[in-house]
């Protein structure tokens, strides 16, 4: 199972937990346009520069520097009303510092001007739990991707638009995560697909991980 870590300590390809709530569990995602502000952010920093040019050919050359490509992989993530969760792999001992920072000044610059508004949207500084224990990779990818169902924002996963698990069951979505960190525990994408949804199994092991997680 994880285990917390100060802050920041990070080491070169350790497995983060990632996680930060909106200012007062204020919501930081208000409409359907929020999310895809993020996500976009997110496939600008994270995914191949070349990739983000041919989809974007006229993404502006200050950004060219911006892309953390080389640095981080995003293995899984989940958005939700007041929150987000990311799952990452760390290449670099500052690509998570560089990407958090990026992504969410980037997003509260946009959040700030939409809803003419001023000041910090987060709580305070992100949260990120080193996951030392290679088996406990998958659980937290479960974890992260059950949030929707546990917070009753959707009663079907892949409905729901804001996470990875579209990839992980192999529905064609422009690809964002590095999902083979987590699919090779398993011989094939359904039997991957069957653990996520296994909500026995889950349940049993729910307050173990919930209690060693960045979840409230």
């Amino acid at each position: 199972m994880p285990s917390k870590l100060i802050k920041r300590n990070f080491v070169p390809n350790g497995i983060y937990h990632v996680a930060n709530y909106g200012l007062e569990n204020r919501p930081i995602f208000r409409k359907k346009e929020d999310y895809d502000a993020i996500l976009s952010y997110m496939h600008t920093y994270l995914r191949p520069l070349k990739e983000v040019l041919q989809d974007n050919p006229s993404l502006p050359k200050r950004l060219y520097n911006k892309n953390l490509e080389a640095e981080v992989d995003l293995l899984a993530y989940c958005l939700l009303p007041n929150h987000f969760h990311f799952l990452i792999h760390l290449s670099t001992l500052t690509g998570i510092s560089k990407f958090m920072k990026q992504m969410t000044n980037a997003y509260t610059m946009y959040f700030n001007q939409k809803y003419h508004r001023s000041g910090s949207l987060f709580q305070g500084r992100y949260k990120a739990t080193h996951i030392v224990d290679e088996g406990a990779i998958p659980k937290i990818a479960r974890f992260i991707h059950l949030h929707p169902y546990n917070s009753k924002l959707a009663t079907y996963l892949n409905r729901y638009p804001y996470s990875s698990y579209m990839e992980y069951i192999g529905e064609p979505v422009v690809p964002l995560c590095k999902i083979d960190t987590i699919g090779h525990f398993f011989t094939s994408k359904k039997l991957l697909q069957k653990y996520i949804l296994d909500l026995e199994n889950y349940q049993e092991e729910f307050d173990s991980i919930r209690a060693l997680s960045l979840d409230k």
